[in-house]
């Protein structure tokens, strides 16, 4: 989903049996052109990956390829004590009260006693903080004269999967997480859709 504020939200969903690490790793190696990819008109017919079907589809006019896509909000807070995993967020040395540290930022020594990192992310019909589905029956009129044919892509994002905010012109990734309890919208009471 491509936002208005240089924030790119980029939905991951890979097979049911990789972990989320290696799903949201996987989302960065391919943000990062370090993966090849398949550009959807090159798909194959059928089930082309993950949560990915792509089919020919009669119309009654030419038509460009579609692309539909179904997700669901989500909505997450999370806390994490930095200082439980020092040495992967190099505060190890920071840490040691034995000498100062940080000399330009007092007059005094100074050492890391607590590091906490809290988050919050909202993915709902208003964005991020992106969409809401409206679904219509229809019932035929006559015989379409249905002659043309297009391909039509449809992902659905309906079991857990990761996310990735991007800055869009720096790829800095600002925020990732992986969805596991997806909420219901509002007007759709009848689970994930």
């Amino acid at each position: 989903m491509l936002g208005n504020n240089a924030l790119d939200v980029h939905l991951l969903l890979g097979e049911e049996d990789m972990k989320p690490v290696q799903v949201l790793g996987a989302g960065v190696d391919i943000l990062a052109d370090r993966c090849a990819v398949v550009p959807g008109p090159r798909l194959p017919y059928g089930n082309a990956g993950p949560g990915l079907l792509v089919e020919k589809v009669r119309r009654t006019r030419p038509e460009s390829p579609l692309l539909d896509v179904a997700t669901v909000a989500y909505h997450m807070n999370a806390s994490h004590d930095l200082l439980a995993l020092h040495r992967l967020f190099g505060l190890t040395t920071a840490q040691d009260t034995s000498r100062g540290h940080f000399p330009g930022v007092g007059g005094f020594p100074l050492a890391i006693g607590s590091a906490e990192q809290n988050i919050m992310a909202k993915f709902g019909a208003r964005g991020f903080e992106a969409a809401a589905v409206t679904a219509f029956g229809a019932v035929a009129g006559g015989l379409p004269d249905l002659r043309y044919v297009t391909t039509r892509m449809r992902a659905a994002f309906d079991r857990p999967f990761g996310f990735l905010a991007l800055h869009r012109h720096t790829r800095l990734v600002l925020t990732a997480g992986w969805v596991t309890d997806p909420l219901l919208f509002p007007e759709h009471s009848g689970g994930p859709l």
